[in-house]
């Protein structure tokens, strides 16, 4: 058979949600909480992702100094960065980093912000305004945390060139207790490109897996076969 003859689906469709004022993650701007719910819903799927974080952690940090460096207010050190990072970053294909800065304009703390609470921020033309939108809910999910537009942060893009910065804190008002700080956003696929997930070859096995173990336990438990009915 050609190639030319085959068709594919398309494995994510990104759209602009210009009443948000973001890229949509997904046509539902849901991609990465469908990528979560599929991975807990399938133990290989879990099973191979939780092996793919032992292996990219390995033993930390080989300079065991650096590893042990104290980054944030939490007393969280960099080996603590290294493994929340890779919470996210074998499942999604990317992570996300929180960037904060003193008066001498260098890096104060860093935390990890979940990589599904990022959206690419837009300008009315649907181009990157060179932010990065992030709010905990986009899609009320949890139900005791309602979006509102007006709960969603806006972060400018790292950058951590003293004039950059500089000019941030001015534009929020000059004082540096009102700066948010900048985020670090890392997509496998490329500068602000949202990344498919490692696994998304293989999702429709993994939502097979789960489908066959209902089936399963719904026959094992009443004892009958419902195409039998």
């Amino acid at each position: 058979m050609k190639v030319a003859k085959l068709r594919t689906q398309t494995r994510k469709d990104d759209v602009n949600m210009r009443s948000l004022n973001v890229a949509s993650y997904g046509e539902q701007n849901d991609y990465p909480d469908k990528i979560i719910d599929i991975f807990n819903s399938s133990s290989t799927g879990k099973g191979c992702l939780n092996t793919a974080r032992r292996f990219i952690y390995g033993a930390g940090f080989c300079d065991v100094s650096l590893g042990n460096y104290i980054i944030n207010r939490k007393g969280e050190t960099l080996n603590h960065l290294l493994r929340k990072s890779i919470d996210d970053y074998p499942q999604f294909g990317g992570f996300a980093l929180h960037i904060n800065y003193n008066g001498l304009l260098t890096i104060e703390e860093i935390q990890i912000i979940p990589f599904e609470h990022c959206r690419i921020s837009i300008d009315k033309d649907g181009n990157s305004d060179g932010q990065i939108a992030v709010h905990p809910n986009w899609n009320n999910r949890n139900k005791l945390n309602r979006f509102k537009r007006e709960d969603v942060k806006r972060y400018p893009i790292f950058n951590p060139n003293p004039v950059v910065i500089q000019e941030q804190i001015m534009a929020a008002g000059g004082d540096i207790a009102n700066y948010s700080g900048q985020v670090l956003y890392f997509s496998y696929d490329g500068d602000l490109v949202y990344p498919l997930s490692p696994a998304d070859s293989i999702v429709t096995d993994m939502a097979t897996e789960e489908s066959i173990s209902t089936v399963l336990h719904r026959n094992a438990r009443y004892n009958f076969l419902p195409a039998g009915m």
